[in-house]
């Protein structure tokens, strides 16, 4: 690693505000938006690597009951529907930085620690490009 090298590990894409923005605004609130958008988004540094972890609906939608936080009991289905589609047809396009896609429906990274030591390994590597990965726990099924 790089002495002076600054390493910023972020859960947060600058374009990913714009998807919920597209689907919650309606049209001139969203020309509004997109303005401010458009004058923003070039004072934005690309990321060095993006990770989108992909899951289906329903396993996100398990996920966010497990959780019992107040705040998103509200979402229903198909509006977690709806922003996961965007979020797969954002990344099926993407092409600003290197993407690590990574099949999430199955794997548990906190708890499995061969999952999370097997996930850094294809961080590692990700230099370039688009990547698919599928955890060890979904090779073979």
């Amino acid at each position: 690693m790089d002495l002076f090298k600054r390493t910023i590990i972020s859960d947060y894409l600058f374009d990913k505000d714009r998807l919920f923005a597209r689907t919650n605004l309606d049209d001139s609130e969203f020309w509004l938006y997109d303005q401010l958008y458009q004058l923003l988004k070039g004072r934005i540094a690309s990321p060095d690597l993006v990770i989108f972890l992909q899951a289906r609906t329903d396993v996100l939608m398990e996920r966010i009951k497990n959780r019992n936080r107040s705040y998103e009991k509200p979402v229903s289905y198909k509006y977690l529907d709806t922003i996961n589609q965007a979020f797969n047809d954002y990344f099926f396009h993407y092409s600003d930085a290197p993407l690590l896609v990574i099949n999430a429906s199955d794997v548990d990274f906190v708890n499995i620690s061969e999952e999370f030591e097997d996930l850094v390994r294809h961080i590692r590597k990700t230099k370039s490009g688009t990547h698919y990965y599928n955890p060890l726990s979904q090779k073979g099924s």
